[in-house]
């Protein structure tokens, strides 16, 4: 495991050595988990995950959480039993998609 921190609604997340390894073999950009863990600490949203197969899934979105990429948002996608969460993937991202469930979170 990389890092446990809280959520804005303060769900325990981590991020595990595999995902981070999926992280990097699947999307480059990301060369440090820094924009993953400020994605997860300060939203400007959250919402259910739009792939409705996986109800149990959340999605993160940081509009210019990595530097290199600004216009972008930083897209968290965080698998949870209970209120403990495990990092799933990252991905870049040039809008905002929720699934059927809804917003869980908006920044003000």
């Amino acid at each position: 495991m990389y890092f446990k921190i809280q959520d804005p609604l303060k769900r325990e997340i981590v991020l595990p050595v595999g995902s981070w390894e999926h992280v990097q073999q699947r999307h480059p950009e990301f060369t440090a988990w820094k924009s993953i863990e400020t994605t997860i600490q300060n939203p400007n949203v959250i919402g259910q995950n739009p792939d409705t197969r996986k109800p149990d899934r959340d999605i993160y979105y940081k509009l210019g959480a990595l530097d290199v990429y600004p216009p972008l948002y930083v897209a968290v996608v965080v698998g949870f039993k209970g209120d403990q969460g495990s990092i799933v993937t990252a991905h870049l991202a040039d809008d905002i998609r929720i699934g059927p469930g809804g917003y869980k979170y908006v920044s003000r």
